[in-house]
């Protein structure tokens, strides 16, 4: 019955998500995102409450038996590049396109919504739609969570998605602990001195000394690579000139890690490498961390639960345990630190464009797969959780 709705349904869905694409908003800017939406919910029955998090959306299909709620989760938002595709449905919005597919996200979403909506009498408890804002660096999912969204009724189990690119098209992959590493920001802080630049002997240079220092990041960054970790340097800054020199240089990088256990050796080798180049060239350091995003760790039984229900609704071929997580990360983390959980990935198509780039579009194919996915497991959890 799911694969017949969601093929009668799909049509009129995508092209809801073209016109969702032509209409992208950044992070807590999704006021038309968060119309359309809404309007579209209450079309199909559901009860929805707007405003959560300024313009996260909640909605609820109650089955009117008794049993645990299941809750799905897309992200909104868009991201402030200017939009490449060529597609008739191209972004009206200037420099703001969905580079990330969270139009094709939330296009599912509603998919899964008006299939459900119509299946209540095939599950019992309830299922709760999360349309998550401001995923893109804004912290959407712990401002749902500041708002309540786990609660009223408590909320059992999540489940969420993202495409894919470089994954097989409409294939579907997770797997049972972290399946996105945890990832932040390094700034490191060079102190030198000034001198007149024909005196070069009395001044301690920041740049060159940042630039010994850099190497050896780099050697740090391919010792890394072969743990399954990133350390990636992304710029070099120098501060204002005095006297024709400057006494201050700013090294940026961001890392992207499995856990905090590397995360911590990390730390140490580049403190130990700062005391090594830029103490012993006479400068002093400092270092800040910025965290973004925790690791997305699904707990076993949820992830064990999509893959066994991707394998009954697809192909064995289209379906995927990945031997290790995914070198990216997602705030769908902080839903899974306080309730279990599975993120899985459906492939956008192997020779997709990257994400967060101009050429980047959804593949409307994929949502029939994720939708298909997505409404079965919530069934399965609903009608076998005690």
């Amino acid at each position: 019955m799911i694969k017949t709705l969601v093929h009668k349904y799909l049509p009129a869905m995508v092209t809801l998500r073209q016109s969702l694409h032509q209409i992208p908003e950044l992070k807590y800017e999704e006021f038309k995102t968060s119309t359309l939406v809404s309007e579209a919910l209450k079309s199909y029955g559901c009860e929805v409450r707007t405003g959560v998090a300024k313009t996260g959306i909640v909605a609820m299909i109650d089955s009117g038996k008794p049993g645990p709620t299941v809750a799905l989760r897309a992200d909104m938002d868009a991201l402030p590049i200017h939009e490449e595709t060529g597609v008739v449905y191209q972004s009206i919005h200037p420099n703001v396109m969905h580079a990330c597919g969270h139009d094709g996200h939330t296009a599912t979403l509603l998919l899964v919504a008006q299939v459900l909506q119509e299946m209540k009498a095939h599950f019992r408890g309830k299922v709760k739609l999360i349309f998550q804002p401001a995923e893109e660096g804004g912290k959407g999912s712990l401002a749902m969570i500041k708002d309540g969204v786990l609660e009223n009724p408590k909320v059992d189990a999540i489940f969420g998605y993202h495409n894919w690119p470089g994954l097989a098209l409409g294939h579907v992959g997770t797997r049972v602990g972290t399946i996105l590493v945890a990832t932040g920001r390094i700034e490191i802080t060079i102190q030198g001195r000034v001198a007149h630049t024909s005196m070069p002997q009395n001044a301690i240079n920041p740049v060159l000394i940042g630039a010994k220092y850099i190497t050896a990041l780099e050697t740090l960054c391919q010792e890394y690579s072969r743990q399954g970790a990133i350390l990636n340097i992304t710029r070099f800054e120098c501060g204002e000139m005095k006297s024709g020199m400057t006494d201050t240089v700013k090294i940026t990088g961001v890392y992207y890690v499995e856990n905090e256990t590397i995360l911590a050796q990390l730390k140490a080798d580049i403190e130990h490498q700062c005391q090594a180049i830029i103490i012993a060239g006479g400068a002093t350091f400092a270092i800040d961390y910025f965290a973004f995003h925790t690791p997305t760790i699904n707990t076993a039984a949820e992830a064990k639960l999509v893959l066994k229900t991707a394998q009954e609704c697809l192909s064995d071929a289209e379906v995927i345990e990945f031997a290790k997580p995914q070198i990216a990360a997602e705030d769908f983390s902080e839903y899974l630190r306080l309730v279990p959980g599975c993120f899985f990935l459906v492939g956008a198509g192997e020779n997709s464009p990257p994400v967060h780039t101009s050429k980047f579009d959804f593949p409307d194919s994929i949502m029939k797969n994720a939708a298909i996915v997505m409404c079965q497991t919530a069934l399965n959890y609903l009608n076998t959780k005690p």
